[in-house]
């Protein structure tokens, strides 16, 4: 099996939604997803959005699959404090899905 991780793709615009969303189907069976907290779609180099001209170069269709991509799997980063509130949350989903998903018991052992 092979493993990827921070790797760059350039696809055209009308691609990105089905990219993203055949890379989930077919890295799931293996227990891979796109981290929508690290993937970044970048749709302009200025920091300014370019959707209007997206928009304009490929249609209204095109501009929602690129709005569905970024809002699916480009997400913001999780801030600090967020993660710290979130914490014990967060561990017990983990705890519950490392089990679930592979059978193996272990015990969260604080720092």
């Amino acid at each position: 099996m092979g493993f990827i991780d921070d790797c760059g793709v350039a696809i055209p615009h009308e691609d990105e939604l089905f990219f993203c969303d055949e890379f989930n189907r077919l890295a799931k069976p293996f227990g891979y997803h796109l981290n929508p907290y690290k993937t970044r779609i970048l749709i302009s180099t200025s920091g300014l959005s370019s959707l209007s001209a997206v928009e304009r170069e490929y249609g209204m269709e095109v501009t929602v699959d690129v709005r569905k991509a970024i809002r699916l799997y480009s997400t913001e980063a999780t801030k600090l404090e967020d993660i710290q509130t979130n914490m014990p949350r967060i561990i017990q989903q983990y705890d519950s899905t490392m089990v679930n998903d592979t059978g193996v018991e272990y015990q969260l052992v604080p720092h």
